[in-house]
């Protein structure tokens, strides 16, 4: 039985987040993925959180426990949630992009959308794709 799982949501930051702010969600993020064998990426812009996880439905139920208690954020929009075919970010324990500067690596990440794409698995789910673009593009 396949266990891979993936949770994907859109949220509001309470306020704008300041790189520093960033920086410890990341770093957060990343050794919680880690230890838990959770793999995604998250984007933000202007304030909007754009995250997917993957992982065994356990630590996913964990992190997205976690995300919806998180008092940084508001609004949690629940995009899917469901069992995964493939991991899609099999090594990012938490890709990360500022859209608003996009192009620009931050923590070991260069998520510009030329990057994102030619790292994404062939057969991500397009509501992704569209998801992501919508971000990048509306930030250009």
């Amino acid at each position: 039985m396949n266990d891979l799982n993936h949770f994907f949501y859109l949220s509001s930051a309470c306020e704008l987040m300041a790189p520093e702010a960033l920086a410890g969600i990341l770093a957060v993020s990343r050794r919680n993925n880690e230890r838990d064998g959770l793999t995604g990426m998250l984007i933000y812009q202007d304030g909007v959180f754009v995250q997917y996880i993957e992982g065994a439905l356990q630590p996913i139920e964990a992190a997205k426990a976690r995300i919806l208690e998180d008092p940084r954020h508001k609004g949690v929009i629940r995009m899917t949630e469901r069992l995964a075919p493939v991991r899609y970010f099999p090594n990012w324990s938490m890709g990360f992009q500022d859209a608003g500067l996009l192009g620009a690596p931050f923590g070991g990440f260069d998520l510009s959308f030329a990057a994102l794409e030619a790292r994404m698995r062939e057969g991500l789910p397009a509501h992704l794709q569209s998801m992501m673009r919508q971000v990048y593009m509306n930030a250009a």
